[in-house]
Formats: structure tokens, sequence, C-alpha cells
């Protein structure tokens, strides 16, 4: 199961696990769209940060299995930060909703 952590008062995303959705020899479309889902918020930041600032830090780590996204930010991109956040939690509700034995929100901070 792939278990997603959203943290919106340290600006922090962490995904552990593997959905193992598939028959063998087939592709694992969950874990596929969160991994997406997961990466598309690492680059979303990375290009926000490029081209406007207002973003300290990007602390990632990315592993087969593990992606922890963590951001430092001044006060006035934090809006920026969390639209990017919540855009990302919409589609891993999605996935929990369709796919609820394969990923999990367990915890949310706000």
């Amino acid at each position: 199961m792939i278990r997603v952590r959203m943290d919106f008062l340290e600006y922090a995303m962490e995904m552990k696990g593997h959905a193992n959705a598939p028959r063998e020899g087939e592709l694992d479309l969950v874990c596929c769209a969160a991994s997406t889902l997961g990466q598309l918020l690492l680059y979303s930041l990375e290009e926000y940060k490029a081209q406007h600032g207002g973003i300290t830090r990007i602390d990632e780590t990315a592993e087969p299995g593990h992606l922890k996204v963590k951001v430092r930010c001044r006060e006035w991109a934090r809006v920026a930060v969390k639209t990017r956040m919540d855009m990302i939690r919409e589609g891993m509700e999605m996935l929990q909703e369709r796919y609820p034995e394969y990923i999990m929100i367990e915890e949310e901070m706000e």
C-alpha cells in the first residue's frame, strides 16, 4: 500500500510504499499515478523557484518506494506552495477514493 502524508504546516509531503495492484507482469497504474503526482509536486515547486524565487530551499528524498519533499519559503510565496500542494492532495484523494485498497492518505496537518 502507498501511504501519503501531507503537512501544510511544514509544507511537506511524503509517500512510502508500493501499491502492488497488478497481477505479475502487468503495469501498476495506481503506483504510476501516485508517483507522477509526487514528481509533479517536486517539478512544479522547482519551476516556481526558478521563475519567481520565494522558495528558499527544497529538500527531497527520491528512491524506489519513497518520495519526500519539504519546502522552505518566504511568507509571500506560501500561497503558491500551498496551491501546488492542494492540487496534489486532490489527485491523491481521487486515487484513494477509487483504489482504497492500494493508497491511503494517512495524516494531514493544516
